[in-house]
């Protein structure tokens, strides 16, 4: 249903946050694609480290299925994303 994908989104607003909290600011001039792809070139390492190393990738991978695709994340899919982005939030606090 579209309130559905209309929550489901929301992880992608929340990806945004952390970044921004991280210090990345968005170029307008670049699809999710390309910002994931550049932050996981440039924060490689840590991402890797952290046991993170494609999940930003993931994240934007979700984003489009649900946005352009049209398509609802199953139970497992959310709960994938959920952990993801724990990850991402517990690590960036530590």
């Amino acid at each position: 249903t579209e309130r559905r994908r209309a929550a489901t989104i929301e992880f992608y607003e929340r990806l945004l946050q952390y970044l921004r909290r991280a210090g990345i600011i968005e170029n307008p001039a670049q699809t999710p694609r390309e910002m994931a792809a550049a932050v996981e070139s440039r924060f490689a390492g840590q991402l890797s480290g952290a046991g993170l190393g494609g999940g930003i990738g993931r994240l934007v991978e979700s984003f489009y299925v649900v946005r352009f695709g049209g398509e609802p994340l199953s139970a497992t899919q959310l709960q994938d994303i959920e952990a993801t982005l724990e990850e991402l939030e517990r690590k960036g606090r530590g």
